[in-house]
């Protein structure tokens, strides 16, 4: 599949030439870089298209997934028919299953969806930055970048024994980025140290400094727990951590998209038209904003999940 194609695929899901353009160069500079994991993935489509997936089977296993399918086939409850003022719990939907699903629809499918290709446009800025700092010498060569649902920790321990030691418990998603160096044991050739030397938090939303610090604390302190890593699984005993670990927290710029639009009346019906999004206005932007903790503030805007609706 070429560029062209690829691009117009994305563009087709997405609505807005601008973004998708950004959203394809970002996974390709990635696929292009060597140190980079990202699971099942060979083109710029397969990547984009497991978040898509990934956004749906979220969509499918979440208990109020069901409402949003009986919404599309059955539609809500006809309060002119006085013979359906009745719902069943599985055709037409309530007033207030209506109001939970749309409560859904937009807290949920959209946010999910917004936060995959937050993550997506990370891609490229966090790359970039990791070869900048091994130039600098501030990593070694051998890093690998894992990225995604690739990544899993354990949860956070269930609680503590009077031994002190700790019960975790079942695997689940990890951090968003996790920059790591495999260094051979050399008494079990089964075995690699595990060393960490970057976590990275993306947010598709403005969160100040401190809670997304504290997240990507959090995602240190589970390491303890063990990590998989492309279901490779790595106990704590074989995880350190480098003693100038990087952390890095992306987030979108604080513009704000225009809240104009038009009511457009065609074939006797009104549709709803928003301005097509121009080209961002800020660029995106790494900065260091002390030693060893770095932001990448993308050119997105804040409020960015109005473009997906």
């Amino acid at each position: 599949m070429d560029d062209i194609s690829e691009n117009q695929k994305i563009l087709n899901i997405i609505g807005s030439k601008p973004l998708a353009s950004d959203i394809h160069k970002s996974i390709a500079v990635a696929l292009e870089s060597s140190f980079v994991h990202i699971i099942g993935s060979e083109t710029v489509w397969d990547v984009f298209k497991l978040s898509l997936d990934a956004s749906i089977r979220d969509i499918e296993e979440h208990p109020r997934g069901k409402l949003f399918r009986r919404l599309i086939e059955f539609g809500p409850l006809n309060s002119n028919n006085p013979k359906a003022l009745v719902c069943d719990g599985e055709t037409v939907l309530s007033d207030a299953e209506c109001g939970s699903c749309l409560e859904f629809i937009f807290s949920h499918m959209i946010n999910r969806f917004k936060g995959e290709l937050a993550e997506l446009l990370a891609l490229e800025p966090c790359t970039i930055l990791f070869q900048k700092l091994q130039q600098e010498g501030r990593l070694p060569l051998g890093i690998e970048y894992y990225w995604g649902d690739i990544i899993q920790e354990r949860r956070r321990p269930e609680k503590l024994s009077r031994e002190f030691n700790i019960r975790w418990g079942s695997f689940t998603k990890g951090a968003d980025g996790l920059l790591v160096e495999q260094i051979d044991v050399k008494h079990d050739k089964n075995y690699n140290l595990l060393k960490i030397h970057s976590v990275v938090e993306v947010k598709s939303m403005i969160r100040s400094k401190r809670k997304v610090i504290n997240q990507i604390n959090n995602h240190i302190f589970r390491l303890g727990g063990g990590v998989k890593l492309n279901e490779k699984e790595y106990s704590s005993n074989f995880i350190s951590k480098s003693n100038s670990l990087i952390k890095v927290m992306v987030k979108p710029s604080s513009w704000k998209l225009s809240r104009k639009w038009q009511s457009v009346k065609k074939d006797d019906k009104r549709a709803i038209i928003l301005p097509e999004l121009s080209e961002s206005p800020i660029k995106t932007q790494v900065e260091e904003l002390e030693s060893n903790l770095w932001q990448v503030k993308l050119g997105l805007p804040s409020k960015f999940g109005t473009i997906l609706i």
